[in-house]
């Protein structure tokens, strides 16, 4: 079955978040609220790290930016609203993205992405591209991607706001057994450490001036290389 990575998934979901909203959608009515997906913060990029640390922060981006992009335009589109089940549906062409977030009795929010019909090159039946629980409150939730056309799980996310405003996450990628435990501190500064296979295989921090330090293991776990940028 063909392999495809966390980061196109979220291509596709770009694809049809950001299409204008369906006008024969059934309004909301005035007293009632959907549901909104808290948004993971961006890593910014220091200019003078070095190249391989640069592809590291572009992959985190990569996840933030599509992320951003597939539920910004949410609060935009029309919503059907039936029990504790809101759902979006977004037609691009011959594809059918749709989207729902249930509430649930543990002050959670469980939500899900559709896919059916074709993008002209696959061709889709009732695919689930991701799900998660978000806490209502947004400090919380998970995440869980799914190769395309396959319930195989393609990666997943985990992330808690930290009452310092702190924010942490894990991401798991199993098909290629790497792990990337990330922290971003409210002034910007932040630290991660990437594993493989469960060896941790980088590690590096940034400072909010955008200076910083990596250190490289090899797979005994022995420091194999560091250094510094300004």
């Amino acid at each position: 079955m063909k392999k495809v990575t966390l980061w196109f998934i979220l291509g596709m979901l770009l694809l049809f978040a950001s299409c204008s909203k369906d006008e024969d959608s059934n309004p909301l009515a005035p007293s009632e609220e959907p549901p909104t997906v808290s948004v993971i913060p961006r890593v910014n990029v220091p200019a003078h790290a070095p190249a391989t640390l640069q592809q590291q922060f572009a992959l985190l981006n990569q996840m933030t930016t599509f992320w951003y992009n597939t539920f910004f335009y949410l609060p935009n589109l029309q919503a059907v609203h039936q029990g504790n089940t809101w759902t979006w549906t977004v037609v691009n062409g011959q594809l059918t993205g749709t989207v729902t977030a249930t509430e649930q009795d543990n002050d959670t929010v469980h939500w899900k992405v559709v896919l059916n019909g074709t993008d002209g090159q696959y061709v889709y039946q009732n695919w689930v591209a991701m799900e998660g629980d978000l806490s209502r409150d947004g400090n919380s939730g998970n995440w869980t991607f799914y190769e395309l056309n396959s319930t195989q799980v393609s990666a997943t996310c985990q992330w808690n706001k930290e009452e310092n405003g702190d924010f942490t996450a894990t991401i798991q990628i199993p098909g290629t057994g790497e792990k990337v435990e990330l922290t971003i501190h409210p002034d910007g500064s932040g630290e991660a450490t990437v594993y493989q296979n469960n060896l941790k295989f980088m590690e590096f921090g940034w400072n909010a001036d955008g200076s910083g330090w990596w250190k490289q293991y090899d797979e005994q776990g022995n420091l194999i290389n560091q250094g510094n940028w300004a």
